[in-house]
Parts: structure tokens; sequence; C-alpha cells
């Protein structure tokens, strides 16, 4: 998993290391017998959390009652589960056995056989896929940081659907996703590289659902059509300009970043910022001063500010983001 700057995607860069996960984390299916002779499909959503915790979602492709309703409480240990839904008045136990779970549902005084095994996704019919193809995107708020979701569906040659990621404002681009489902009109998809996975309701050019990271949820619209990122000039000087040009390089924490600031013959100047290790390039900046020699710039994509004393070919400051508890030095140097 990247370990960058924002609380939206990714982990904070100074946190500690990521607890060792389970096989646990995941989709897990059965069939539960409401009837006689009249079954439901069951899915338990898993997500690893914090500490080596875990958090689920129970929901039903064919009982619109039972849609993302949030477990209480998850627990496993040697083998057992047992996850709690209050909302529903009732809860899972079961045992782990040659890769299922083999257990019961408890719901007011009664106990249904639950047996749970790993998803295994329906292929795409044509006419989903159709419905799917193209671009999709909508804003995405969090923790007083905004940014635009954008998923891209198309064709992989083999019959099947290939979706990517990307966030313009954190210079996300074509991350892979995973298991792309559309059940009755029920959409999902999962972004292994941000232990994310959105789900929501297809109606007609529309996705309504959310986005489900790490246990929260936040609600996510998504519609279809192209998605272009606006430019985003800063309103310098022709002397802050002249001061600022070309490419700053530094060290944040573990990871080199660069700052560059470029022109177009029209005099317009943009920003950008780039973290190579982690493959995330063209992070626009938002805005930028400077008064004297203290310049201030922001990514509002990651709600970061830098402060820095400028001295020649050299920025000494700071760097501050939304989630971190105290700002960072950061150097900048200009490439000759």
């Amino acid at each position: 998993m990247r370990t960058f700057l924002c609380s939206l995607l990714f982990v904070a860069m100074f946190s500690g290391p990521a607890t060792a996960q389970t096989d646990l984390p995941g989709t897990w299916q059965g069939r539960l017998e409401v009837a006689p002779g009249k079954t439901i499909a069951i899915h338990f959503v898993i997500a690893a959390e914090p500490g080596g915790k875990y958090s689920a979602v129970v929901t039903s492709p064919d009982d619109g009652a039972i849609k993302n309703v949030r477990a209480g409480s998850v627990k496993y240990a040697d083998n057992r589960l047992t996850i709690e839904v209050p909302s529903l008045s009732g809860g899972y136990a079961g045992t782990l056995r040659n890769g299922a779970f083999e257990g019961e549902w408890s719901q007011e005084g009664t106990k249904l056989p639950l047996s749970l095994r790993p998803y295994e996704k329906a292929a795409l019919t044509q006419a989903e896929i159709d419905a799917l193809r193209g671009e999709w995107s909508g804003k995405f708020s969090a923790n007083g940081i905004n940014v635009t979701i954008v998923l891209r569906f198309s064709p992989n040659g083999g019959g099947a659907l290939k979706a990517v990621l990307d966030v313009p404002e954190q210079g996300v681009k074509d991350w892979e996703t995973k298991d792309v489902t559309l059940d009755d009109g029920h959409f999902s998809v999962e972004i292994p590289a941000a232990m994310t996975r959105i789900t929501g309701e297809l109606k007609g050019e529309q996705i309504v659902g959310h986005w489900i990271q790490m246990g929260n949820s936040t609600p996510l619209t998504l519609k279809k059509g192209r998605y272009a990122p606006p430019a985003i000039y800063l309103g310098l000087s022709p002397s802050a300009r002249d001061q600022l040009k070309g490419r700053w390089t530094g060290t944040l924490g573990p990871l080199s970043v660069v700052v560059r600031f470029e022109t177009d013959a029209q005099g317009r100047t943009r920003g950008f910022f780039d973290s190579p290790q982690q493959k995330l390039p063209n992070i626009p900046i938002s805005e930028a001063k400077l008064e004297g020699t203290k310049l201030t710039f922001g990514i509002a994509g990651f709600g970061a500010t830098y402060t820095g004393e400028l001295a020649a070919d050299k920025l000494t400051g700071e760097w501050m983001q939304a989630g971190m508890p105290k700002p960072a030095p950061l150097v900048l140097t200009r490439e000759k």
C-alpha cells in the first residue's frame, strides 16, 4: 500500500508499519433459507482495521432491506468468526473449516444454518458491460479535502470489463481495480491499492453509492461522461515567476519530492508536485504566493501547505497537511 500524504487514499507518511493481514478481509457469500423453499444471497464484506481489528458490512443482492448494513462488532480468533449486527437484531457465528465458515445466523431467537465461502464474481453480461463502458466521475469530500474520483471502464479484449481509477488532484492515474460487479443494478468495485470499495446503485447514467475505506463510508455519486481536469494557473507576478521557475527537489520524510513551476507562452504559470518513488506525478499546486522572500503554496488535494524562505536557489521551510500532528521540515533546491 502506498504511504503518501493524504488521509483519503493513503496512510499518513509518518505512521508506523502496517499490521500483518490474514485471509479474512474480503467478501464472503452464502445463502440463507428465510422460508421453506426460499433462500436469499447474503454477503459479508469484511475489512481490516488498524490494530488487527476488523469491520464488516452485510448486504444482500436479493433483499432490498439488507443493503450495506454495518456490523456492530467483528471478532476473529482461533478460526472462530462472530459478527454482531444490532440494526438487524441478528448476528453470525461460524468456524473456518476447509476454506469455508460453517455456522449459524441468529435473529430474534431463531437460528438458521449459514455457510460462508469466498465470493465468486459472476461474469458481466454484454448489456451490463455496455451500461458501464465509458468514464464516470464525481466529487468526493472528507476531512476538509475535496477531490474528483474518476472511474474509466473499457473492454479488456477477452470479453470482460477493465476498470481503472484516477484522482487528478492527487496524481493518481490508472490505478487497477478488481471484482467489478453489477447485480440487478447493484454496482461494486474494489481498489486494492487504496484498500477501498465503491458500492452503489446504477440509476441510468448515475451510480449513487458510497466510498468505503478502512471501515469508513462516505457518500459518492458518479456521473457518466468524460472528465477534463481544469488547468490551475497561479496568480504570480512576472518577478515571482522568474524567481520560482524550474524544478526544485528535496526530501520529505522518507520520500524524495519534486516541485515544478512552469510558465507557458502566454505568461501563465502552473505548479506541480511529484513523488517519483510512489509514481504520483503532476499533483497540481492550487495556490502560490511570494511576498519578498517568503513563499507559500498549497495543494488542495491533500489539504497541504508549504511555507519557506527563498535564498537564491534554495527554499528552506516546512510542510503541513491534514492529519499530521506537526509540520515536517522540507528544504527544496533548484536544479541547475
